[in-house]
């Protein structure tokens, strides 16, 4: 498995300056004022990477992204989920 972690800065100047250039050229407005609450937003993107991924942000701001080619995150998950329902799906022992 490989990983990298981004910080919320890192993020923001690898993907802004492209997606600010288009909406000034779409005619939108930049700069707040400084009371004003800054405008965030929460984009899909598809990366098209291979196997298993993950691609998140931890509450000390951080991004995640991880990637399985193997798959074997996934396999572990699956597996793990057929064990808790053979589990929880055994009848009780008679009295």
């Amino acid at each position: 498995m490989i990983e990298l972690r981004l910080t919320d800065q890192e993020l923001q100047a690898l993907v802004a300056p492209r997606l600010v250039a288009r909406l000034r050229k779409a005619g939108f407005k930049m700069g707040r004022t400084e009371g004003e609450f800054p405008s965030s937003m929460f984009v899909p993107i598809s990366l098209d990477l291979v196997g298993w991924c993950s691609f998140t942000r931890d509450a000390d701001g951080f991004w995640t992204i991880q990637q399985d080619e193997t798959r074997i995150a996934e396999v572990v998950a699956d597996a793990h989920e057929m064990h808790y329902e053979a589990i929880t799906g055994r009848e009780s022992p008679r009295a």
